[in-house]
């Protein structure tokens, strides 16, 4: 309008800035309002930490592990302990044939993988820090005993691929000692689950 000081004088479509900065306000209050109640909702609903591990919590789990797998391996190993035996007293008379120590040899490795699966579900179990050395000393253990069990099979094996009686008593004798070693392990593995309060567990490996 004509006689009204320039500065009362406004453009179509412009606000006032006094006007513009309280609804800016308003808007960024609801946007912080809504993120915090985003956030309260999270954390509402997240569910809790989970519990930490504790001693006892592991023997329950390596119990029910070995109590599961226990009926399998121990046969596995009695068919291949009394097949083993069974070749050693045929080649002690002079009446054995190459597959005695072959059979034996493969029952021998079938129990080694068996060994091999229940160590494996033992080490997924969650452990309590406070015993993790302890549980690390119980697996090397299993892996001795495996290991050993393996060598065992392993060598009946070759020894029924031998041609001449001095390679077959070769690989008799490291068997021999490989019997030994899984009888120490076994042994070792026992007392050290019963440390820790896995008894049943413990009773499976002897």
């Amino acid at each position: 309008m004509a006689g009204e000081p320039e500065s009362a004088q406004q453009e179509p479509g412009e606000e006032p800035l006094r006007k513009r900065i309280p609804r800016h306000i308003a808007w960024w209050i609801a946007a912080l309002s809504g993120i915090a109640g985003i956030v309260g909702a999270y954390f509402a609903i997240r569910p809790p930490p989970p519990e930490p591990a504790t001693l006892e919590s592991w023997a329950a789990e390596a119990n029910t592990i070995c109590d599961e797998e226990a009926g399998d391996r121990h046969d596995k190993l009695r068919a291949a302990w009394d097949n083993y035996y069974a070749a050693l007293n045929a080649w002690r008379a002079g009446n054995w044939a190459p597959q005695h120590f072959a059979q034996a040899g493969t029952l021998f490795l079938s129990a080694a993988g068996s060994y091999l699966e229940v160590r494996g579900k033992i080490a997924k179990i969650k452990q309590p820090t406070d015993h993790a050395s302890d549980i690390r000393d119980i697996l090397a253990s299993l892996d001795k005993l495996q290991g050993n069990v393996s060598g065992i099979g392993s060598n009946l094996r070759s020894a029924s691929g031998a041609t001449d009686n001095a390679t077959v008593n070769k690989y008799l004798a490291q068997a021999k000692e490989q019997e030994k070693g899984s009888h120490a392990a076994g042994l070792e593995a026992t007392g050290l689950l019963r440390k820790l309060g896995a008894d049943r567990c413990a009773g499976t490996w002897q």
